[in-house]
């Protein structure tokens, strides 16, 4: 019965949109029209630069119409996807979830070692819930960042910005991080980069790369660890053959490249953190496509992805 109430939704805000988006083109063919006419007209014009001003009044109000078709943050059709993002949530982790879209605690990233804490972000479709009885996080974000470019012309400050998904396991409960030989445990994993090298450094974490027995693992990743003990501990044979089938579905997704490595995964001081670029239309609804249980289905795989780590990281060992 939802999908059908969504659907209904759906379709009133495509005509809408749709609606606003041809009165918009036809209103700025009259403005250009006017705009064109002035100039034609110049010289007999007994109204002196009438249909000048009249011409960009009009185009104006196309751009304003136009604009329109965009402004339904708060319509029903919203309100029913946020309604279905949450059943799709407690669907999967009904043991605990909590839906908040709003806020996403920035502290979470303090020890990621990868990103620095941004001057400005935005977080989407955020929550937190439970697998076994560990906790997690997930986040859609987008981070900007301020950089200093030289060039011919002097320096200048840019923004760059950095978005896609976080995923934070917190295992203070688990016996992953316990008895090892480095109090300040770290381990990193990302898609291979071919470049060979040995060892990392990570804000002065001195990391030494790890091989293992499977060839088809270590062409798929990079692993780095300042203990190689605790390395092979986590990734056991189990780990191995979870992470290569992720990394295959990953792969189908076109994991989109930026400033920083487009997949990681870095395991420090308790916690596990999943950096993912993924862009948004791969899970995010169409308003031109038809809304039935296949595209719910669809949608709802960016919710299990929490679930899709946890079982191929084993982190219930």
């Amino acid at each position: 019965m939802i999908f059908k109430k969504v659907e209904k939704e759906r379709k009133k805000f495509k005509f809408k949109k749709d609606l606003f988006t041809i009165i918009s083109f036809f209103v700025l063919l009259i403005g250009l029209i006017f705009f064109i006419l002035n100039i034609y007209l110049d010289k007999y014009n007994p109204f002196d630069n009438f249909f000048l001003y009249l011409g960009i009044a009009i185009i104006v109000l196309s751009i304003i119409t136009f604009a329109l078709s965009f402004e339904n943050n708060d319509n029903k059709y919203i309100k029913l996807l946020i309604y279905i993002e949450k059943r799709a949530i407690k669907e999967i982790y009904p043991e605990y979830s909590k839906f908040n879209n709003k806020y996403f605690n920035i502290e979470l990233f303090d020890d990621n070692l990868i990103l620095e804490k941004p001057l400005c972000y935005s977080f989407e479709k955020s929550f937190e819930g439970k697998i076994d009885s560990k906790m997690f996080y997930f986040s859609n974000f987008n981070f900007q960042y301020s950089q200093v470019v030289t060039d011919k012309n002097g320096s200048k400050i840019s923004s760059v910005p950095i978005d896609g998904t976080i995923i934070i396991f917190d295992l203070k409960d688990s016996n992953i991080f316990k008895g090892n030989n480095i109090e300040n445990t770290i381990l990193y994993i990302r898609f291979t980069k071919n470049i060979g090298e040995n060892s990392i450094n990570i804000n002065g974490n001195f990391l030494e790369k790890v091989r293992y027995e499977s060839n088809e693992f270590n062409d798929m990743f990079d692993v780095f660890s300042n203990d190689k003990l605790f390395a092979f501990k986590v990734i056991s044979p189990k780990t191995i053959i979870g992470l290569s089938n992720l990394f295959k579905s990953l792969k189908d997704k076109k994991l989109a490249a930026n400033s920083y490595n487009n997949f990681s995964i870095i395991f420090n001081k308790n916690k596990v953190y999943v950096f993912l670029k993924i862009h948004p239309i791969i899970y995010g609804l169409n308003i031109d496509k038809q809304f039935d249980e296949k595209e719910y289905l669809r949608m709802k795989k960016q919710f299990e992805l929490p679930l899709d780590f946890f079982k191929a990281l084993d982190l219930n060992k």
